[in-house]
């Protein structure tokens, strides 16, 4: 197989991109690309496409994740996490659990969150945490962003002056969880910022179906750690067509398709032919149970 999905668990103390790097040494391939950044203090689910499967990346990209991790209550830092100068001290003294729950429902649902000063977007044609390494003064942009799940759990006991919460957190593509943390302690009145993060779960793969890098890395054997894209697209509908309709889908012709009108379709569907991947396409109801298929990046060769 000269393309496929690859999910890595991710260790600390090096970037995506390094990742991506050392699969192009170990696959022999230049074409790899990965479906979300994870810091690199961050460890957990990192997904890798090679060859035409980066084709793919688009579809991965804004699937909802889900982290754990932890948070430390009572001290703010530069960066609203651990690697960061330490900006501002604050007192625990008497915060319970429960007041804590009830920060962390609050940030459920639709939010409008503020990225991090030292983070990659981009502010007047800079990224923001070269205007944050000089000393600018700029407001980074805020965000609407979907926080599915957010509970929160002692970790350590409440000293008074800093309090130690484990963290399991639902989100949307896009989120932040060091900004996260840093507006739960506003919520609660004390600086806040995020002390460790692992990714467990993204387009629909979980942390146990992941490889650890130095496994995959240290094995010859590396072909077999390869698989199916569509294993990590099953939050859209897939449809089996046949061997005539593939070889149409080939040539950018559009499928007619009968389906009931209650029908919802997902924005996106992914076309199969005996197991393979023949095309993406949208659906576009034509009239009253009726919808076109149009495709949008085909896979299927003609004649194969």
């Amino acid at each position: 197989m000269s393309w496929g999905l690859l999910p890595v668990d991710k260790p600390a103390g090096i970037t995506s991109h390094d990742v991506v790097q050392r699969v192009r040494r170990a696959y022999g391939i230049r074409r790899v690309g990965h479906a979300g950044t994870l810091d690199p203090a961050a460890t957990g689910v990192l997904l890798l496409c090679l060859g035409e499967a980066t084709r793919l990346l688009e579809y991965m990209t804004g699937s909802d994740k889900t982290y754990t991790g932890t948070l430390l209550l009572g001290v703010g830092t530069s960066t609203d996490d651990a690697e960061g100068q330490v900006l501002e001290i604050g007192s625990t003294q008497g915060l319970t659990l429960q007041e804590a729950e009830r920060a962390a429902s609050c940030l459920m649902g639709i939010i409008d969150q503020q990225v991090p000063r030292y983070s990659a977007v981009h502010i007047a044609g800079q990224r923001a945490y070269d205007l944050a390494r000089s000393g600018a003064d700029f407001n980074p942009p805020t965000r609407q962003v979907r926080i599915l799940e957010f509970h929160v759990a002692p970790e350590s006991d409440n000293t008074g002056e800093t309090w130690l919460l484990q963290f399991q957190v639902t989100c949307s593509a896009g989120t932040y969880i060091r900004s996260l943390c840093r507006d739960f302690g506003r919520l609660l009145g004390v600086p806040a910022h995020l002390r460790s993060l692992r990714r467990t779960m993204a387009s629909g793969m979980d942390i146990e179906e992941c490889i650890p890098l130095a496994t995959l890395l240290g094995d010859e054997q590396r072909l077999k750690y390869l698989r199916h894209p569509l294993d990590a697209l099953k939050h859209y509908q897939q449809l089996e067509v046949s061997l005539p309709e593939a070889e149409r889908l080939a040539c950018g012709q559009k499928l007619r398709y009968v389906q009931g009108n209650s029908h919802v379709w997902t924005e996106t569907v992914f076309l199969t032919c005996g197991g393979r991947l023949v095309a993406s396409a949208t659906p576009i109801q034509e009239r009253t149970g009726v919808w076109i298929l149009k495709p949008q990046k085909v896979f299927w060769k003609r004649g194969e």
